[in-house]
């Protein structure tokens, strides 16, 4: 029993759950189907999805439902499931019954024929008959079934193939009782065919159809339907115009267009929700893009249609521009291939890079591109689209609702001229998002109409009423369009195939180039004196009627959120300081939004805000008081969530109300005080939502309690980001210049006058204003940037008043469109009597590679007081000085170790109330025990050898060469310059060291040196170089810095002189002595025996 109940519950609620859907989506997608047995016609024809939601669970449905053609008949499928909310206890014993009524009155079907159902007594449909079944589900499962009737074609000619049924939902559960009519106020729910689909059989050899003779719908459905390569089939277009389907009206306060509504669901987008309609259905092709690598060819293919249209839908992102750059997602082409298709491959098959991003997955990423043929393709040819999601509305319950809307397009005109990036080989192409806000990118399109209505939407996601836009409190809502760049060259007339890309062209004073929109009125002419410009808009009118504005300069991007608009340039990125300046706005009123834009170029992509032109005001700014250096929030998280500041204790910070005393200790001058943090946080608005203008000013003023000063100084102050992150103050310019992001202005405590007491004080103001460029980097995305102040206070004044003194602060944020004040927060100092305590430092004596250094003496004097002197005995290297009273005490190096030198005359110690002691000198290093380390430099001089001849002339050729005469160490060459050798830099000579230096290379005809060795030790009147040993006639002299000393080395010419004893000139010349003296005693001994 509960097996036969269970079967039947579940195809009751099948039955329900596919029937509404298809009020909305009925026909959504068509595809060809197979021939089986070569004379058999079956092919899809329709098919949908819809979902009925409840606040009975019994009640909550998902439908599908798909109607095949075989032969003269159509076999619809139904397939029910019900909705699981896990959330909701299912009751251990219910009961369900649907009654069903199927209408078929004026179609081209038959009755309709039950044929089979799962389970099988799950529904009885018959006829135009009401059917009732009752059945039972126990335990946790839910209800699905599915059913199968078959209606027959009566006749091809009719205008429409659908099924209007009537179901309602009779339950019980647990002895409840209670009845849900799943249709709207007794409307019948539709399910229907795309007759443009269906095959006459005698196309395949077997002629029973009736048709009306000579009809357009006869002509219509003798076309076989196209074989699409696709991966997926296309679904069907929407049968009526959506624009015309709005179930009345509703007058609403105010409508928003919200920048992350996204038409069709936050995954896979709902065609039901995102849909699309065409005028002429006949000659429309309609393909559906799905895949990794859809098949170019095919997609490029129009198959003798005039219009093409795609569903792009979950589609990758990229650049959708038939020459599209790989830095914008784009995919180079093969010049030597470049045809239409090649270059159309990314704009039919992706998501346009510039439009707003649904998330991290391609999911919601849609489109729809309608893609002409020729010239007449776009004669009277219109179409619509329409959205389940494109921001809010307040109604007159001053709430916020969602908000669906239709944009129609009408009115499309080609584009004639030669266009700049193609030419001949130019696309044709409309591509709109399933974002409203990112708005519409057309190529090869001069103009066209666009109207917007609004709609109320109801809890299935579909269109309900047409909002009328009537303000009764004074708020007003927009429709503008930002980014109307001008591409003509400047001056006061252009040429339609002139153009000029240089973003800093200014004084464009004709439109020929320009992207201009102007409003359409109920008789299709533009409405003059419609336009609202922004305060230094750099738009011009095209007549005196002002129905056309253009911009005199070209919008620069390549300036992105950075720098102002000069000579009539406007910064071209949402968010800029100026991009306002290149944009025009108009109110909406009523209940339709029509408007005429125009290309500048035959490629344009066409922001739609929903937003005012001028600067919003900001709300009030709030302020913390707290012990963190940093401000609220995750300062590593991606997400925009900083400075949230929530009710409660973090309201106003952790130290409001409390005592800052033994806060942040800090000792200045001998002076202790205690330091902490206020942080002000100010909330954007959001650009592009609220207005697409960011202020034209932004300055935060705080008077600093008395007594309260910035720690150090207007480095105290600091600006954060959205994610905590700090925004440098100054930046680099392209011009390798220094600017400014914000400008601190602290000055010396000044008279300030409360101005509600009028009572009098010294206090310190600060102040941030922030440039241009400064606004430009803050996020106007609704979340709160901040600035941060690192504060000190003197931690003895409420003891020396012996009372509890309390500071209050409050800051404020201002604009051009007024003063906005932060709460305030408040903190006391309690009388306290601080201990004092006496001081104890330690330094070593140390050289510059902090290696202990020996023999130098210290004495520390006390600032005022003559009396005090004290010379510690060192331990090593090490000096103690301990029982230091609070005071300013002065350290002098009063002995030197020998070979050092001092790097300072004296150093600057102070001693705190509580015994701490700080140096005033910052370049003062310490080592890990916190031992000051006091640096000597090795005494390094100069050295220079001077050559010369006998006459003191100087003489150059000669070569050097020098070493520690120590454990054998190399030689190293001397630098020449001239006849001046020098110790080469990276050579250490100093004092008390002993060199050895000798002469390699002698000026030809001259005789060399002995080697000699060189010391330097200090004199009273420098440093003096010397050798005992040194050859007599080398000379020693002393510069003016007593600091470098040179040797005077003379070489004499080897002339009639005898070579330098012991050298091999000698040795040459006493050798051939002997050898003549030796030939002469033989000559001499020959003759005398003759």
């Amino acid at each position: 029993m509960r097996n036969k109940w269970t079967g039947i519950f579940v195809n009751l609620l099948m039955i329900v759950a596919l029937i509404v859907p298809s009020l909305f989506s009925a026909g959504q997608t068509i595809v060809a189907a197979d021939k089986s047995g070569g004379d058999e016609v079956t092919k899809n024809v329709g098919e949908g999805h819809f979902d009925i939601d409840d606040e009975h669970r019994l009640a909550a449905m998902q439908i599908d439902y798909v109607a095949t053609q075989k032969d003269d008949s159509i076999e619809w499928t139904l397939k029910f499931q019900q909705a699981v909310d896990e959330s909701k206890p299912i009751a251990e014993e219910r009961i369900v019954g649907i009654q069903l009524k199927a209408d078929i009155e004026g179609n081209g079907l038959g009755n309709p024929q039950e044929l089979a159902a799962s389970p099988k007594d799950a529904l009885i449909l018959m006829g135009n008959q009401v059917a009732e079944k009752e059945f039972v589900k126990y335990g946790d499962e839910y209800a699905e079934y599915e059913l199968t009737f078959k209606t027959a074609i009566k006749d091809l000619a009719a205008k429409k193939f659908e099924v209007a049924l009537n179901p309602v939902i009779q339950a019980k559960e647990n002895e409840q009782n209670f009845a849900k009519d799943i249709s709207d106020a007794n409307k019948p729910v539709i399910i229907s065919i795309d007759a443009d689909k269906l095959t006459p059989k005698d196309e395949q050899g077997n002629s029973n159809l009736a048709t009306t003779p000579n009809s357009e719908s006869d002509a219509a459905n003798k076309q076989e339907a196209v074989k699409q390569k696709d991966t997926k089939k296309a679904r069907a277009l929407l049968t009526d115009n959506p624009a015309n389907e709005a179930k009345g009206t509703e007058t609403v306060e105010s409508v928003k267009i919200l920048n992350n509504s996204f038409a069709g669901g936050t995954g896979a987008t709902d065609a039901s929700k995102f849909g699309l309609w065409v005028s002429n259905k006949n000659s429309t092709r309609f393909s559906q893009v799905t895949g990794d690598n859809p098949n170019s060819t095919d997609l490029g293919n129009m198959d003798g249609k005039a219009v093409h249209a795609f569903e792009k839908f979950n589609r990758p992102r990229g650049s959708i521009e038939v020459n599209p750059n790989p830095s914008d997602g784009g995919k180079p082409y093969n010049p030597s291939s470049n045809t239409y298709n090649n270059l159309m491959y990314w704009a039919r098959t992706h998501y346009h890079w510039q439009y707003e991003q649904h998330a991290s997955t391609n999911n919601g990423q849609s489109s729809y591109m309608i893609e002409f043929a020729n010239e007449n393709a776009v004669k009277d040819y219109s179409f619509a689209v329409t959205y389940d999601d494109v921001g809010t509305y307040t109604g007159t319950d001053m709430k916020d609702h969602k908000m669906g809307a239709v944009m129609s397009v009408s009115n499309i005109q080609w584009y004639k001229n030669s266009e700049p990036f193609n030419g001949t080989n130019m696309p044709h192409f409309i591509d709109i998002p399933n974002n409203l806000f990112s708005g519409i990118f057309y190529r090869g399109i001069a103009n066209m109409d666009i109207e917007i209505r609004y709609y109320s939407v109801d809890g299935n996601g579909k269109l309900n009423k047409l909002l009328n836009v009537e303000p009764d409190d004074g708020v007003t809502s927009y429709l503008t369009f930002g980014s109307l760049n001008n591409f003509g060259p400047a001056g006061a007339t252009g040429n339609a195939n002139n153009y000029d890309w240089t973003v800093t062209t200014t004084g464009i004073n004709n439109s020929v180039n320009a992207e201009m929109v102007g409003k359409v009125g109920s008789d299709g002419k533009l409405i003059a004196n419609a336009t609202i410009l922004s305060k230094d808009s750099i738009m011009k009118a095209t007549s005196k009627q002002n129905e056309l504005y253009y911009s005199t300069g070209h919008g620069n991007y390549d300036k992105l959120k950075s720098g102002t608009h000069q000579n009539g340039n406007f910064i071209d990125a949402l968010g800029a300081s100026d991009f306002e300046n290149g944009a025009v706005s108009f109110e909406v009123t009523g209940k339709v939004h029509k408007f005429r834009i125009y290309t500048g170029t035959g490629n344009t992509w066409q922001t739609i805000f929903g937003a005012s032109i001028d600067p919003m005001p900001l709300v009030a700014p709030s302020k913390t008081v707290t012990t963190s250096p940093k401000p609220a929030g995750d300062s590593t998280s991606s997400d925009k969530h900083f400075g949230t500041i929530v009710n409660g204790a973090e309201q106003y910070g952790n130290l409001h109300m409390q005592s800052v005393d033994d806060i942040g200790h800090y000792t200045k001058n001998g002076q202790l005080y205690d330091t902490f943090y206020y942080y002000i946080y100010q909330q954007t608005y959001q650009i592009g939502v609220d207005s697409i203008a960011k202020p034209n000013k932004m300055v935060m003023v705080d008077w600093l309690p008395a007594n309260i000063t910035l720690k150090d100084g207007k480095q105290d102050v600091v600006v954060y980001d959205q994610r905590g992150q700090v925004i440098p103050r100054t930046f680099t310019g392209t011009d390798n210049k220094t600017y400014e992001r914000y400008v601190v202005t602290a000055n010396d405590a000044q008279m300030y006058e409360d101005p509600i007491t009028k009572d009098k004080e010294l206090r310190q103001m600060v102040m941030v204003n922030f440039t241009a460029e400064g606004i430009g980097v803050i996020d106007f995305d609704g979340s709160r940037f901040a600035i941060g102040l690192h504060v000190k206070v003197d931690a003895t004044l409420a003891d020396k008043a012996n009372t509890t003194i309390w500071r209050d602060n409050t800051a404020s944020m201002q604009t051009f469109l007024g003063t906005q004040d932060t709460n305030t927060v408040k903190v006391r100092e309690e009388p306290k009597k601080i201990e004092v305590l006496k001081g104890k430092f330690s330094l070593l004596k140390v050289d510059e590679k902090f290696a202990s250094v020996e023999g130098a003496e210290f004495t520390l004097t006390k600032d005022g007081d003559p009396s005090f002197t004290l010379k510690p005995n060192p331990i090593g290297n090490k000096f103690t000085f301990s029982d230091l009273n609070p005071g300013t005490y002065t350290l002098v190096e009063t002995k030197t170790p020998d070979g050092y030198i001092r790097d300072k005359d004296s150093y600057k110690i102070i001693v705190a109330e509580n015994g701490d002691v700080s140096w005033a000198d910052t370049d003062v290093t310490f080592d890990n025990d916190n031992n000051a380390q006091v640096v000597n430099h090795k005494e390094q001089i100069g050295l220079e050898l001077v050559k010369v001849d006998q006459d003191n002339s100087p003489l150059e050729g000669a070569k050097f060469q020098i070493r520690l005469s120590s454990q054998n160490h190399e030689w190293v060459d001397m630098v020449a310059d001239g006849n001046i050798h020098r110790v080469p830099s990276d050579f250490e000579f100093i004092t008390y060291q002993t060199y050895e230096i000798r002469e390699v290379e002698t000026p030809d005809g001259y005789l060399g040196i002995h080697s000699f060795r060189v010391q330097a030790r200090p004199v009273p009147e420098g440093f003096v170089s010397y050798d005992p040993n040194r050859p007599e006639d080398i000379r020693f002299e002393i510069t003016a810095d007593g600091y470098r000393t040179q040797i005077i080395i003379p070489n004499h010419h080897k002339g009639y002189q005898l070579p330098a004893t012991g050298s091999i000139g000698i040795m040459v010349i006493l050798g051939l002595g002997i050898t003549l003296m030796a030939g002469s005693v033989f000559i001499f001994r020959r003759l005398n025996n003759n």
